[in-house]
This record gives structure tokens, sequence and C-alpha cells, in this order.
């Protein structure tokens, strides 16, 4: 389901949790960087928010698998 897809289920949640808030924080920050050399100014924070947030969501589940491989390897 959803919860597999995401990575639940593969990681502990708190490394899980810690993987996500740190690919939106970044991602949101490399879109205003762009959008500021692009624009002249930054863009309104929810509008970067919807695709800082499927990015975090795409980042967490390729590092859930990662770390999975990583932790069934050792």
């Amino acid at each position: 389901g959803l919860a597999g897809w995401l990575g639940f289920g593969k990681m502990p949640m708190l490394i899980w949790l810690a993987s996500v808030l740190m690919a939106f924080g970044l991602s949101g920050l490399a879109l205003q960087m762009v959008a500021q050399s692009v624009l002249g100014g930054p863009l309104w924070p929810g509008l970067v928010a919807v695709p800082a947030a499927v990015a975090a969501v795409l980042f967490a589940r390729g590092f859930g698998t990662l770390f999975a491989r990583a932790l069934a390897s050792g």
C-alpha cells in the first residue's frame, strides 16, 4: 500500500522523518535560491512548499530503499 511505497517498513520512523524533513528543507531552499536568481526575489512560501514536499517524499522513498539494502547486507 501507500505506507510501503513511502518506505515506512524499511527503516526506523525517526530516520524516515529526518530524511523527509532534510529533503523538504534543502529542496525548498534550492527552489528559493533559483527563484531569487531568476526572478530577482523569493516566491511565496506556499507555492514552493508543494514541489518541496513532493521532492521530500520521493527522496525519503529512495533513501529508504538504499537504507534497507545497507541494513540487509550489514
